[in-house]
């Protein structure tokens, strides 16, 4: 009996779809990441469609009530030249022992030509079974494909949007930060203002400080000036009085010396020797007694004063002396009576 194996489906290599899907499995006890998450999600869609391929094409083969036919004919090709026969002919077994090359036999015993039917049936099976299985795995080699275009669609789609969100943040802080450079701008424009509104009000009440400051001193001078003026016309006006005052003394002593002259002559009977003074008057006022002092200093005569009480009035004499020859006294009274003033002599 012939034996026939087929590789892709013994238990040693399981399928492609199967491999897959034992290295998608993460370890035990460990926290899957989001690569491990899309990969599973993958394979569970390559899977079912795998599922649903295998049972778009299963099922009608499981449920089908009439089995399936093998072509009855099978072309052999030898010595270039192709001969189509009918399965089962002689024939078709003397081909088959034909197409043995040199070092080729048949393992089989005296009943393989009757097994040689049902093991090219279960040969064509499997054949059936391995193009389904190659039409599964394109079938999920596809998917993978698509699905791995949707993750490629998928992550180049969150790129642009993790980039459109990356534009439009810095759009925002860059907007944030001109606001705010425009407020600080606003802020400063203000400050500004406030101080230059603030140095006007400054200066304004500096010079208004200044001008009230002016017109103060102003009106102080001119204050100062009218007392001035007033003291110089109370002074005017005094020394107008004084004058006035020694107008009169004056003409009221030259009077007196002129009714003193008119008298006739005294003879004062003085020795030439001894103690005499030559006195101009008595005076109550002090007024009269500067004036005649300020005369006799002025003609450079030495005088005092001296203060009595005559008639319970004190009153101030004007003498000068005292002389010890009466020739000297009598020049001093004669000088005294050049100047219009009273005189007076006396020994003791």
């Amino acid at each position: 009996m012939a034996i026939f194996s087929n590789r892709n489906s013994s238990p040693q290599n399981p399928a492609p779809a199967d491999a897959a899907a034992d290295k998608s499995r993460a370890p035990a006890g460990l926290v899957p990441s989001a690569e491990d998450l899309r990969r599973r999600a993958r394979h569970r869609l390559i899977g079912s469609a795998v599922l649903v391929v295998a049972a778009v094409i299963l099922f009608p083969l499981v449920f089908d009530a009439e089995p399936r036919t093998v072509s009855p004919t099978i072309p052999i090709v030898m010595d270039d030249k192709v001969d189509v026969v009918a399965a089962g002919s002689p024939a078709a077994r003397v081909d088959v022992q034909k197409s043995l090359a040199d070092n080729e036999e048949i393992v089989a015993d005296a009943g393989s030509a009757q097994a040689a039917q049902p093991a090219a049936d279960d040969a064509a099976s499997r054949d059936d079974e391995a193009a389904q299985r190659a039409e599964q795995d394109k079938a999920a080699a596809e998917a993978e494909k698509e699905a791995e275009a949707r993750r490629k669609a998928d992550e180049e789609q969150a790129a642009r949007q993790a980039e459109a969100d990356r534009k439009a943040a810095e759009k925002r802080a860059a907007d944030k930060k001109a606001q705010e450079r425009r407020l600080a701008e606003q802020k400063a424009a203000e400050k500004r203002a406030a101080d230059k509104k603030a140095a006007e009000e400054k200066a304004a009440e500096a010079r208004l400080a200044q001008q009230k400051a002016a017109e103060e001193r102003a009106a102080e001078q001119k204050a100062a000036r009218e007392a001035e003026a007033e003291k110089q016309r109370a002074l005017a006006e005094q020394k107008a009085k004084e004058a006035e005052q020694r107008k009169l003394a004056e003409q009221k002593a030259r009077e007196e010396a002129q009714k003193t002259a008119e008298k006739p002559a005294v003879n004062y009977d003085f020795p030439e020797k001894g103690r005499f003074v030559v006195q101009v008057g008595a005076f109550v006022e002090d007024a009269r007694v500067a004036e005649t002092r300020r005369k006799l200093s002025a003609a450079g005569i030495s005088n005092f004063t001296q203060k009595v009480k005559i008639g319970g009035k004190e009153v101030t004499r004007v003498r000068m002396g005292p002389f010890t020859t009466r020739k000297e006294m009598e020049r001093v009274a004669a000088k005294v009576k050049a100047l219009g003033l009273p005189v007076s002599m006396y020994s003791y």
